[in-house]
């Protein structure tokens, strides 16, 4: 239910029992002056009853002004505090919180780069009171509606879909690439000092015990369980194996900042302006799990998610090829000429390897969806060249 009140402080959405009270004059103090609200709508429930996601309608002061703004409202339900899932999930709220509010990172690749969109932030603020004893966090951030300029939803994506968002991946990558901190801090902790994860994305091993447990002990699925340790060790950049791998794949200095999450439900496009059109704009949001790591892991969990199965299973290499000709691109424009030169096509390759039998891995022990046929074939035969068969 959703209700427009002019003369009261509050509007009020009910959310399947959870209430949630919004102050006007909080949206209103974020919003270009003189912005009327006219109706707040929830759009989706985050997963697991964690909040809302709602669209605030406006009417704008001006034509240039945008006509709604987007609202994400976390707060934490009843739940047992030291379930692995809820750990994992408030923690990504945090590192949310963190990826909009501190200038280093959306608004600093927002205003680098215009190819990489993602919301504005307007207004973040997270509170977080919790104790050993008792959890009291909530986020609340008030950013751009990116539908108004991309407009389209799309599933399974077409060739021209997939390159707008490498495309989208690439820039977003070089903007980041080489920035992750030399000192992690506690090692026990999973986040950085600077509020992003030490390991982006969510199915990593180390956050997917209880999956890594599950999976059965059968000739399909063994040979991820026996790699997954190996495979983990190499996505970090930390295994004593990297002097012997091509041109030294293993190096930390090729990892960048992830999305972390880039299935096509959280990827927003343009309209294709014809049918040649190829590659409209596209923007992406919901930063849960951006962290650091090679900027295959993005990209093979995208293929593997969100593309046309039969694109991906003809059309792999034209793919790889152009996310990696992208990256380049964009990291010369930075002046990262060197670095340009030694990111190589088969560094990329060898990484994107690593993140698909990973991704396989993870899908094993928790249920398999997208491209699996394609990602469980092609992963297989990566194993089989390193040894795991």
């Amino acid at each position: 239910m959703c209700c427009t009140m002019r003369r009261e402080a509050h509007l009020t959405l009910v959310n399947e029992g959870f209430p949630f009270n919004m102050s006007t004059d909080l949206l209103k103090k974020h919003l270009p002056a003189g912005t009327r609200i006219v109706k707040v709508k929830q759009i989706a429930s985050l997963w697991a009853g964690y909040g809302s996601i709602l669209r605030v309608s406006v009417q704008p002061v001006s034509r240039t002004d945008p006509t709604s703004y987007m609202v994400k409202s976390v707060a934490v339900p009843d739940t047992d505090l030291e379930d692995v899932g809820h750990v994992r999930k408030l923690t990504s709220y945090r590192v949310e919180g963190v990826f909009y509010s501190k200038p280093e990172f959306a608004t600093a690749v927002i205003q680098a780069d215009k190819d990489v969109t993602l919301p504005l932030p307007l207004f973040v603020k997270a509170d977080d009171q919790s104790t050993s004893l008792v959890e009291e966090f909530s986020l609340f951030i008030i950013m751009s509606d990116l539908s108004q300029a991309l407009p389209i939803e799309q599933g399974s994506l077409s060739i021209c879909l997939a390159k707008s968002a490498l495309r989208w991946l690439a820039g977003f990558h070089a903007h980041f690439w080489g920035s992750e901190p030399v000192d992690g801090g506690d090692d026990e902790r999973a986040i950085y000092p600077s509020g992003v994860w030490k390991q982006g994305g969510y199915w990593h091993l180390s956050t997917r015990l209880d999956e890594f447990k599950a999976i059965e002990n059968n000739k399909r699925w063994t040979p991820f369980k026996q790699a997954a340790e190996s495979i983990a060790s190499l996505l970090r950049g930390q295994s004593s194996e990297t002097s012997a791998l091509p041109d030294h794949a293993g190096k930390r200095c090729f990892r960048t900042l992830l999305h972390g999450d880039p299935k096509a439900e959280n990827i927003l496009f343009a309209a294709e302006k014809s049918l040649n059109d190829p590659t409209p704009a596209c923007g992406f949001y919901d930063f849960q799990y951006t962290g650091y790591g090679y900027g295959a892991v993005d990209v093979a969990y995208f293929l593997a998610t969100s593309v046309d199965s039969d694109i991906v299973e003809t059309r792999l290499d034209e793919l790889l090829d152009f996310y990696y000709k992208e990256l380049v691109k964009k990291l010369t424009l930075r002046g990262m000429t060197a670095q340009a030169e030694d990111y190589t096509p088969a560094i990329l390759r060898t990484h994107f390897e690593w993140a698909l039998v990973d991704w396989v891995r993870f899908m094993a022990g928790w249920g398999t969806w997208g491209n699996a046929r394609w990602a469980e074939k092609t992963a297989k035969e990566v194993l089989a060249t390193m040894g795991f068969t």
